[in-house]
């Protein structure tokens, strides 16, 4: 990518340690050409991290930052949460000596038929710390994430159980492995 007329600067105060840099990725970086599908192939199969089959180089939502943040509790409000949603509130700790931000994630998935096999991202929070501070951030989720599309198109509740995955990433195993750090997991 071009990273624009100040691009130098930018990534030499990153690898000096000047910034500290935390952002994630949006796009899914595949491991070999040969898993992403056919150009004149419109159907979702094995596109975005949502309906890939092969493991990623790096996944979606992947990113690593200088700092130490660690993601000590995970609380969720909310009445009847298919109808009037829910709100997530996770406590993030500095763990570092140098100020740092990251970003909280939440990805679910429904037992419904109608879902596909890979988690969803619902909401996600950007916070910054000092060294050494607490802090929480509250993501909330609105009715519409409890609905899947059928086969028809359509968008209907979700059958089943829901489960949230609460973390820096997605609650997969590469992601894991990349950061060492397993997300929260809760099931409404």
């Amino acid at each position: 990518w071009y990273p624009g007329a100040r691009g130098g600067q930018s990534i030499g105060d990153i690898l000096f340690g000047k910034v500290n840099p935390s952002g994630k990725l949006p796009v899914t970086f595949y491991k070999d050409t040969n898993d992403l599908p056919d150009f004149e192939d419109y159907s979702m199969k094995g596109r975005t991290y949502r309906y890939l089959e092969t493991e990623p180089l790096y996944p979606f939502g992947y990113g690593l930052t200088y700092g130490k943040m660690d993601i000590t509790a995970v609380d969720k409000t909310g009445d009847d949460p298919k109808n009037n949603g829910l709100t997530i509130k996770a406590d993030v700790t500095n763990t570092g000596d140098i100020a740092s931000s990251e970003v909280v994630q939440v990805y679910m998935k429904a037992e419904d038929i109608n879902e596909v096999k890979n988690t969803r991202l619902a909401g996600f929070a950007r916070i910054t710390l000092g060294a050494g501070e607490t802090g929480s951030v509250e993501i909330k989720i609105p009715a519409n994430r409890f609905t899947v599309v059928n086969d028809a198109g359509e968008r209907i509740p979700a059958e089943g159980k829901i489960d949230f995955y609460v973390g820096f990433g997605q609650p997969d195993e590469l992601t894991e492995k990349l950061t060492g750090k397993k997300a929260f997991n809760f099931s409404i």
